[in-house]
């Protein structure tokens, strides 16, 4: 543990602990609202996409509109991961001083980070996709102008 959260700790009164408990609670529920949002917003999207696939066959202009559309609502989603990120940053960084007080220590949870984040990713994967609908939507027009 780094000597500042060391030392904060030691400085904490009970009723500074009881502070630092609500607001790790206040974090973490916090992180519980945006979670449904980081699953069901991309499974709309897609769901909303393939529902679309028929007109954009007919249209193919259509998937540069809808292109526009997803890029619009990926940006939006984006900006939901990062204030999580934020927000998941926080929760560790109480997390290390609640882990200092020795009665607590034992119900912080430890997990393993990995390299690649599903937020992250899931954002990525849109982008891909939406970039592979304008892509198409370009190639079907320059064909058909041809």
């Amino acid at each position: 543990m780094p000597a500042a959260a060391l030392s904060c700790i030691k400085n904490m009164s009970e009723p500074d602990i009881e502070r630092q408990i609500k607001l790790y609670g206040l974090l973490v529920d916090q992180l519980h609202k945006y979670t449904p949002i980081l699953w069901q917003a991309p499974i709309a999207l897609v769901g909303a996409n393939v529902l679309a696939l028929g007109k954009i066959q007919e249209n193919p202009w259509l998937s540069l509109v809808l292109g526009l559309f997803d890029a619009t609502f990926i940006f939006g989603l984006r900006k939901i991961v990062l204030r999580q990120r934020s927000l998941i940053d926080a929760a560790k960084r109480a997390e290390k001083i609640l882990a200092g007080v020795g009665t607590l220590s034992p119900f912080i949870p430890e997990f393993k980070e990995s390299k690649v984040r599903a937020p992250e990713l899931i954002v990525a994967t849109l982008w891909l996709l939406t970039f592979a609908l304008v892509v198409w939507g370009i190639v079907q027009i320059l064909s058909g102008l041809l």
